[in-house]
């Protein structure tokens, strides 16, 4: 019961977190993509679809992937990467094992400061017994 309980406070206290922050958010701190597969974000399989990744929180490690079908949201922690040049262009990418597709890298046009998310257990796993490929997806900055 008290396992219950605090489940249930710590995503109250995220939901009130995402929307003060929502309300916060610059258009210079969100990315639209159209993703034409079901993809993987930590322990969440998301469906096909049109996402919106923002910036939650001041620290900029905190991503909301929010499609635009009911349930089709995660909020996940990330962890900046550096590059000696600003990206041309905004991109997500992934990783695809078998049919399988796990979100890793967010990229921000114009800036030398990217994302990336951890591996799942599931992705690790497959990883294993399976080379992979990389797969990148444009991404708008609104």
């Amino acid at each position: 019961m008290k396992k219950h309980l605090f489940t249930l406070a710590v995503v109250g206290a995220l939901l009130l977190t995402v929307g003060s922050a929502y309300a916060g958010i610059g258009s210079d701190h969100m990315l639209v993509a159209n993703v034409p597969f079901d993809f993987t974000v930590g322990a969440t399989t998301l469906p096909a679809g049109q996402y919106i990744v923002q910036y939650i929180g001041t620290s900029n490690k905190t991503l909301l992937i929010r499609g635009s079908l009911p349930n089709a949201s995660v909020i996940v922690l990330a962890t900046d990467t550096e590059a000696t040049k600003a990206a041309a262009q905004s991109l997500l990418v992934f990783h695809r094992y078998g049919q399988q597709y796990f979100l890793s890298r967010i990229v921000v046009e114009g800036s030398t400061r990217g994302h990336q998310l951890g591996r799942s257990k599931r992705e690790v796993e497959m990883a294993r017994n399976d080379t992979g490929e990389v797969l990148v997806l444009l991404a708008q900055a609104h």
